[in-house]
């Protein structure tokens, strides 16, 4: 169903974090029977041996794989309800202030996002006293209803992502078993033994990325940009040990290269919380690295935290160029439009020399980004024609875009650019991140 600002009105987000509490309380008191029941077991087995307790032994250990089953399906469920919610309250936040900013200056809104002139206001009165001032108003209508319909779009896009993620964790107690793939596990992830066979079925390409539950879009546009000027680089950054089981991956903490170890339960997690891979989007031959890679990187921002906790952190948000810095060893060149006036720089010529030397170029937008995500990071791939008349493609991470199209999305550079000085006037784009390489 389509959101509209009524739906949106009428939503209560804020029930699904509540909802996610209690199945952290659910899967706590599950997590308590497990421990009982293996208490129980060994005290069993320490004082009774024979066929009889074998028998127990066996009927317990179900029992207690059929808890574990559960608790790890109710910690999916806590995951997902406590993201996804946490998502569409920021979401319905801003779509209600929006609404009540535009009412309280003589907007009218319709249901589908579509903002006019409400009869009788003093913005009616202001356009009537000259063909100027009404065209003026006309264009601030438009611009606002982009901003509202995107915003709507959003909602209906983080509610459609968040079901087919209660979908996923919730279709089988022993877990998403269609992320997988193919193994000696049965078709069980939880014992799939993940191999540098599965890293790179081809060489890397930012189309292997696809951002869902974690808010880290300035990771994963930076390791889509980096894979798609120099696919090498992301396949230096990995090694795998047979013996072990684990990934080693390099990326610099600021001071020296560091080696991070991945393990096979980091990268579990990893899919459990849908992360930047497509592993759990239902493709089970999906490149691996980018789960790998996104572990390694929380493990560098939060030292000593358990997998689940680091992804959380790093699903705070952060900045492109410090990603960069952690794949590719520099912290690229930050270009902002909204600065060009000053500066005189020529931002389509800088991005379109960056793309033909095989550099990563990322883009991020501000809280104002008209037809784009707001406050979100793309993978710049192409740009064509020069000054305002250019074209700049970007990619969205999420591999999809509100207004229902694909993860492709071409924007004039005029309005990337924005205009005015940088404290008035509109600048949807924060910054431009151009690496060295």
């Amino acid at each position: 169903m389509t959101a509209t600002v009524s739906t949106v009105q009428n939503s209560r987000p804020e029930r699904l974090t509540e909802a996610a509490e209690h199945a952290a309380q659910s899967a706590a008191r599950v997590d308590r029977q497990v421990v009982a029941l293996r208490t129980s077991l060994s005290q069993l087995g320490a004082g009774w041996r024979g066929d009889a307790y074998g028998a127990a032994s066996a009927a317990t250990e179900r029992r207690i794989a059929e808890h574990e089953k559960m608790a790890g399906t109710l910690h999916r469920m806590e995951s997902v309800l406590a993201g996804g919610g946490s998502q569409l309250t920021t979401t319905r936040t801003n779509v209600v202030t929006l609404l009540e900013q535009l009412k309280s200056q003589g907007w009218q809104v319709a249901d589908d996002g579509t903002v006019s002139i409400r009869p009788g206001s003093t913005l009616e009165q202001f356009a009537k006293l000259n063909p100027a001032n009404a065209i003026r108003l006309q264009a601030l209508a438009a611009d606002a209803s982009v901003r509202m319909k995107t915003m709507l779009a959003e909602f209906d896009t983080q509610d459609r992502v968040l079901a087919k993620a209660i979908q996923a964790a919730s279709s089988d107690v022993s877990g998403p078993s269609d992320v997988g793939g193919p193994g000696d596990d049965d078709g069980d992830p939880a014992k799939r033994k993940w191999t540098d066979e599965d890293l790179f079925p081809h060489d890397p390409t930012a189309a292997d990325v696809q951002q869902d539950q974690i808010g880290d879009c300035y990771l994963d546009s930076t390791l889509g940009a980096v894979a798609n000027a120099n696919p090498q680089k992301i396949k230096d950054r990995i090694k795998y040990d047979d013996g072990t089981g684990n990934f080693d991956v390099t990326l610099w903490d600021g001071h020296e290269w560091k080696h991070i170890t991945v393990t096979q339960d980091d990268i579990n997690t990893n899919i459990d919380k849908h992360g930047a891979s497509r592993l759990d989007n239902g493709d089970p031959d999906a490149p691996l690295w980018p789960a790998v890679m996104e572990s390694a990187y929380a493990k560098l921002k939060a030292p000593g935290a358990n997998m689940n906790d680091a992804l959380d952190t790093i699903g705070k948000g952060g900045q492109t160029k410090d990603a960069l810095e952690a794949v590719t060893g520099n912290r690229g060149d930050t270009l902002v439009p909204a600065d060009a006036w000053r500066t005189g720089e020529h931002i389509d010529s800088r991005i379109a020399e960056a793309l033909a030397n095989h550099q990563p170029v990322t883009l991020s937008t501000s809280s104002d980004a008209g037809p784009l995500v707001h406050n979100h990071a793309y993978i710049v791939e192409s740009i064509s024609g020069t000054g305002n008349n250019a074209t700049v493609t970007l990619r969205n991470p999420w591999e999809s875009n509100p207004n229902g199209g694909g993860p492709l999305i071409t924007i004039p550079m005029s309005v990337l650019m924005g205009s005015g000085t940088p404290r008035w006037g509109d600048h949807p784009v924060d910054g431009i991140n151009i690496g060295n390489m």
